[in-house]
């Protein structure tokens, strides 16, 4: 799993996930969200593009709806702007596929 982050002059922080987003890449997930979500303090929303996550399990989406929450209660917003197939799936099965609009 690998993140990528461009912070635009916009206020966007544009984050990029690919590979697998899953229980072994958890720890690795999460540190990356906790740098964004303490940079997201400076920025008025972030954008994620899963369109490269090549699978994604409870896990993976338990730390997408953690950096939601925290990303909201600063008064940002956290969107998803590509998702991959498996991703679009996981999104699906648990009812989440407006949340992260």
């Amino acid at each position: 799993m690998e993140l990528t982050i461009q912070k635009s002059d916009k206020g966007v922080c544009a984050v990029r996930v690919t590979g697998p987003l899953n229980i072994y890449e958890a720890a690795s997930f999460k540190r990356g969200l906790v740098g964004i979500i303490r940079d997201a303090v400076s920025f008025a929303s972030v954008e994620m593009d899963l369109s490269e996550v090549s699978e994604l399990d409870t896990t993976g989406v338990q730390l997408l709806v953690l950096a939601r929450r925290e990303v909201l209660s600063m008064g940002k917003g956290l969107r998803v702007t590509a998702a991959s197939a498996a991703v679009a799936a996981a999104f699906e099965i648990y009812n989440l596929k407006g949340l992260f609009e």
